[in-house]
């Protein structure tokens, strides 16, 4: 009996911690929807449960836990229904767009996690960049030089060069090096290439891997200080590629 007894605090110990570490949701507590300026512009998600990381004037990010596929799609929704509907970029686990005032919102999804990130609205020359988001291959290509000159490079180093993988693919940069992440697109690649690009992605540390499907993959770095993401939106016929410190305590 005493055996018995024994092993079934063990299974329920051990069921616990299974519970309280899925999804990366060990530190997550009751949280009060933020009385931030930029999140009246958000719906307010259903659970309660998650994390708060930042919460300034220029941007507000949050972690929530305990949220279904089902719900993220809803709450992806209630967000159109809000405007965020100009450059839409999206996928099965991504969502990124502005609305009309230039407000920049990503929203992801992985292991019942639900990750939400809205900017202010950038400078005249940077919207005007946005809204001009299908310029020429040469407009790109002097963006990715103002990055590579960066000397306050902070993720690029970290993941592989896009230029070595993506042979003839037009790189285009949405959030430049040196700021909160990283974030590029890739149009007129090969087939293959977005393979190959997340085996090296791996061979540079980021095996520590949360999903890994045909058209999105996400993992940590094996210290767990940064997260990568790379997603392929088939119907637009584009790589996105984002890289950025990770939430993972």
């Amino acid at each position: 009996m005493k055996k018995i007894a024994v092993l079934i605090i063990v299974l329920m110990m051990t069921l616990t911690m299974v519970l309280t570490g899925c999804g990366g949701q060990s530190e997550f507590g009751e949280f009060q929807w933020s009385e931030n300026p930029l999140t009246d512009l958000l719906p307010i998600p259903e659970s309660n449960i998650g994390n708060i990381t930042r919460d300034d004037p220029d941007i507000f990010m949050i972690r929530i836990g305990g949220i279904s596929k089902e719900q993220y799609n809803s709450y992806i929704g209630e967000c159109v229904k809000n405007g965020f509907t100009v450059d839409v970029r999206e996928g099965d686990l991504f969502y990124y767009a502005y609305d009309e005032s230039g407000y920049d919102l990503s929203l992801s999804y992985h292991n019942e996690v639900m990750s939400i990130t809205i900017k202010e609205p950038k400078d005249e020359e940077e919207i005007s960049s946005v809204e001009n988001s299908t310029a020429s291959a040469e407009s790109s290509s002097k963006t990715a030089s103002t990055v590579e000159n960066n000397t306050e490079s902070t993720y690029a180093k970290l993941i592989p060069d896009p230029k070595s993988i993506f042979v003839n693919g037009v790189v285009s940069i949405e959030d430049p090096d040196g700021g909160t992440s990283y974030i590029f697109n890739v149009s007129n690649f090969k087939n293959g290439e977005f393979e190959t690009y997340i085996s090296e992605c791996k061979k540079l540390g980021f095996n520590d891997v949360s999903y890994n499907t045909e058209k999105d993959f996400g993992a940590y770095s094996s210290d767990g200080k940064h997260w990568v993401q790379v997603n392929l939106d088939k119907n637009k016929n584009l790589i996105y590629v984002v890289c950025q410190v990770s939430k993972k305590k």
